[in-house]
């Protein structure tokens, strides 16, 4: 994972990148429908990352998420 916080605006011309994966911040998307917020993060995997993954996040906002898990992907 990352060993530090990293962090881009959605549309920024940066490529975030650990040993794992790289996401294009140019690429992250978000809509709000009513209540519920969709950000869509264009991620590449390495070759070598491979098998069933969590997907985790973390909120800031008024109030402090805690991590999250909010699914599973398996990356052929």
């Amino acid at each position: 994972g990352f060993t530090a916080w990293s962090t881009a605006a959605a549309g920024q011309s940066l490529i975030l990148e650990n040993s794992q994966c790289s996401v294009n911040a140019a690429g992250v998307a978000a809509s709000v429908s009513g209540s519920q917020i969709t950000v869509t993060f264009p991620v590449t995997f390495k070759s070598s990352f491979r098998g069933t993954w969590q997907v985790r996040e973390y909120v800031i906002a008024t109030i402090n998420s805690g991590w999250q898990t909010m699914g599973s992907w398996t990356v052929p």
